[in-house]
């Protein structure tokens, strides 16, 4: 499912090469970590069931609670979790639909900015989730995706 979504934007890009980095090893160690320090997450056993959990449509007398408890305990992980790019990838990861679609909104409406600029500005400024010396160069321009938190 995931490839059907794909196009060639930036955000598609970190997208791509953090799932890559938390599906292989040490990054799927490293999940499974994190899903063990909460009961909410301990039911994951990996980031493709996560995402599939919360990117799946909701239909019928589906309660939107449960997809609320599992963003907030990712939240929370951050205060008892020392791996904050961890945390800060995973939550990319979940939210990738929503950005992915402002990225695509904003562009539209913004014809004269690159998109790459746009997508750089967006994952670095708005949302604090790249380093911050690779905020101004992004690293995307030469094909670098190590400018994503996690394996960078």
């Amino acid at each position: 499912m995931r490839d059907d979504l794909r196009c060639a934007c930036h955000i598609c890009d970190v997208e791509d090469h953090l799932f890559d980095v938390l599906a292989e090893p040490p990054g799927n160690s490293r999940f499974l970590a994190l899903a063990a320090s909460s009961p909410v997450l301990a039911k994951f056993t990996n980031i493709s069931e996560l995402l599939a959990y919360l990117h799946s449509p909701r239909t019928g007398d589906y309660d939107w609670s449960d997809a609320g408890l599992t963003l907030s305990a990712l939240v929370a992980a951050r205060a008892t979790t020392c791996d904050s790019e961890l945390i800060h990838s995973v939550l990319v990861l979940a939210l990738a639909p929503t950005i992915h679609r402002t990225h695509t909104e904003v562009c539209a409406w913004f014809r004269e900015l690159e998109p790459e600029d746009i997508g750089c500005g967006f994952l670095g400024s708005r949302s604090g989730f790249l380093r911050e010396g690779d905020q101004h160069s992004c690293g995307f321009r030469s094909g670098n995706r190590s400018a994503a938190t996690l394996g960078g």
